[in-house]
């Protein structure tokens, strides 16, 4: 009787650790499937954050170029504001040399 006990209790080890064995091939794998889960996620990130940076530096190149732009159209406007002002002038000048003589 205290044979098959034994045997029993053997058995029961055995079973156990077996189980406990395909427990710790199970949180290995589930380890390892957390570590590229992470890698990938880390990977992702910077990714996202190149992109980000290539954004923020394209849009502050398009604001650069958009500010040039608007600094020639106003001395564009300027320069035809002063050919207005001198053509003006000019024939203001012409009409009262007219009246003079």
């Amino acid at each position: 009787m205290q044979r098959l006990r034994r045997m029993s209790f053997s058995k029961r080890d055995r079973e156990k650790g077996a189980s406990d064995s395909a427990d710790a091939k199970r949180l290995s794998e589930r380890e390892r499937e957390a570590a590229a889960a992470a890698a990938a996620a880390a990977e992702a990130a910077e990714e996202a954050e190149r992109l980000a940076t290539e954004e923020a530096e394209s849009a502050r190149r398009a604001a650069e170029a958009a500010e040039a732009e608007a600094a020639k159209a106003q001395q564009e406007l300027e320069m035809t504001a002063s050919q207005l002002a001198a053509t003006e002038n000019a024939q203001q000048q012409e009409a009262e040399a007219a009246e003079a003589e």
